[in-house]
């Protein structure tokens, strides 16, 4: 069964064009969690794993996982990040869109204003 959820883990991470490292560490992020969220669906509904197989194999709690399944229960696992969500290039995780406007703020994101 580990197989074949690091199978599952390495084919959205191949359509997503993500990397699993970042899947399994703790990052946050709009893609990283949609992702993520695909992965422990389906581990859920192909594998019939419980929380606590899809928590190690995800390097989570599994009360996440528990949180995670009663959460999403009745949607449809797919990603879909916003125009502007998404890792960007500086830091790798996700900023606020008022952290992009502010001119305080832009220093730290290596642009100009």
């Amino acid at each position: 069964m580990i197989l074949l959820s690091h199978a599952i883990m390495k084919e959205e991470c191949d359509r997503n064009d993500v990397n699993c490292d970042l899947v399994l560490s703790h990052r946050r992020g709009e893609v990283l969690d949609g992702v993520r969220h695909v992965i422990i669906t389906r581990m859920h509904r192909e594998l019939s794993m419980g929380p606590a197989e899809i928590g190690r194999a995800m390097n989570r709690d599994h009360s996440a996982i528990c949180y995670h399944l009663k959460k999403f229960k009745n949607t449809s696992p797919s990603v879909n990040p916003s125009p502007k969500g998404g890792l960007d290039e500086v830091g790798g995780g996700r900023t606020r869109h008022s952290d992009r406007t502010d001119p305080a703020a832009a220093t730290l994101y290596g642009e100009a204003r």
